[in-house]
């Protein structure tokens, strides 16, 4: 009896000691957090494209940059032909206003005016819808105070107003040029107030007392701002040395396009038998085009003005790494 009392004991024993275990294992304690805890990861970043043209290494040469060959003192719409067939990129067209309107006009005599303004305009207009390569047209302004706002076919406002009808539409510009007192009167304050993006406003004169009246009377964008510096040559004709820093025409032109104060810097007028002079202004000036054709007389189909083209073609071709022919895709401004 004593032992079976006893291994009952002990069968107690063992039973009290199995409740005594858990029948779950506890989860680990959690680790003790890093003493420097490290940044999240960055996010990827894209790659470039691995197409398109590469970037010019450097100290490698600029590229080349749009030029303008403008024809001189395009007066009738058979001239505005006659130009754009010969591969003038710009027209300067003289105009003077009458009584009655805007006419084509240099001399301002009785009997010099040619085709209307608009006639002009309208032609110029057609041939760039055609396809033709026509950047802006040079409005070289006779008379522009000659009538005031009140008269709304010869004030400056309905010459604006034309270029703006026939000119805007079709993405050609308008260089509304200016010079001497013409630059200080109400024709001038009223476009420099209110240019469009296509147009700009040049001013014939030196460098530094161009530079004082954008200053002066605007405007504001030197985009806008365009420099002109030029004459009738002869073949005789001594334009300065460019590299001084004299009065003459061609130090005057290098001035200017060094000095960053004008969106352009162009010059006149090269003719048949003036390759030195264009030459100088092309290549030592560094203008941004140059007007050609007759010195004295209205464009027209002619083997002087063809030469003359001729002339700022053949510098073109043989600069190609400097300057090429300015296309419709050409930012103007």
């Amino acid at each position: 009896m004593a032992r079976l009392l006893e291994a009952v004991a002990c069968l107690l024993a063992v039973f009290l000691l199995l409740q005594s275990i858990p029948t779950t294992l506890s989860a680990p304690p959690p680790a003790p957090p890093p003493a420097h805890p490290l940044p999240p990861p960055k996010p990827a970043q894209p790659q470039p494209p691995q197409h398109g043209p590469k970037p010019p290494p450097s100290g490698s040469k600029p590229a080349p940059k749009p030029f303008y060959a403008i024809a001189h003192r395009v007066l009738t719409s058979a001239g505005v032909l006659a130009a754009l067939r010969h591969g003038a990129n710009a027209i300067e067209v003289d105009f003077t206003a009458q009584q009655q309107g805007w006419w084509a006009d240099h001399d301002r005599t009785p009997t010099s005016r040619r085709d209307t303004a608009e006639a002009v305009l309208k032609t110029i207009a057609d041939q760039r819808r055609r396809g033709m390569t026509v950047g802006f047209v040079w409005f070289d302004i006779k008379n522009p105070d000659a009538f005031p706002a009140s008269n709304k076919a010869a004030s400056i406002e309905a010459l604006r107003d034309l270029a703006r009808k026939h000119l805007e539409p079709v993405g050609i510009g308008a260089l509304y040029g200016f010079y001497n007192w013409t630059a200080w009167g109400r024709a001038y304050a009223v476009l420099s107030a209110d240019l469009h993006r296509n147009e700009a406003l040049n001013h014939e004169g030196p460098a530094a007392q161009t530079t004082r009246l954008f200053n002066t009377r605007g405007p504001a964008n030197v985009a806008q701002r365009v420099l002109s510096v030029g004459a009738l040559f002869k073949p005789s004709d001594d334009i300065g040395v460019c590299a001084s820093n004299g009065g003459g025409i061609c130090p005057q032109l290098r001035i200017g396009a060094a000095s960053h104060e004008f969106g352009k810097v162009l010059g006149w007028t090269v003719v048949q038998y003036s390759v030195k002079q264009a030459y100088q202004m092309m290549g030592e000036a560094g203008v941004d085009g140059v007007i050609y054709g007759f010195a004295e007389t209205d464009y027209a189909d002619h083997m002087d003005t063809r030469g003359a083209f001729g002339i700022v073609r053949g510098w073109l071709d043989t600069n190609k790494d400097k300057r090429y022919l300015a296309t419709n895709a050409d930012r103007l401004w």
